[in-house]
């Protein structure tokens, strides 16, 4: 039973220094094309992520041209409003003020009489 345990012990410790070793010796291109990869990969996705700034820019640029133009038309038709609604009050009050005008001429006129 002895031997079993110091046997798992010395397993481990075989696979550790394998894996040691195996790290040590992969050869220079094997790191070089797996430097390559990851650079490679990095700089598609960077590429990737660049296009898909651009276009979510474009877009919000393109929102914010059509806000503006809308903006303006709603501004010069309320601006029409409000000009329509002081040229009905003047109106209004020039019919009030003749009203008033011919009322006063009236009373007067039934006073001399």
């Amino acid at each position: 039973m002895e031997n079993k345990g110091g046997g798992f012990f010395s397993f481990i410790a075989g696979l550790l220094t394998g894996a040691f070793l195996a790290s040590v010796i992969i050869s220079q291109e094997e790191k070089d094309a797996m430097k390559e990869k990851i650079t490679d990969s990095t700089e598609a996705m960077a590429k990737k992520v660049k296009e898909a700034s651009d276009t979510v820019k474009q877009k919000v640029d393109e929102v914010v041209e059509f806000s503006k133009q809308k903006l303006e038309e709603q501004k010069s038709i309320w601006a029409e409003a409000i000009e329509a609604g002081k040229e009905a009050i003047r109106k209004e009050k020039e019919i009030l003020s003749k009203k008033e005008e011919e009322e006063k001429e009236e009373r007067e006129e039934t006073e001399i009489n």
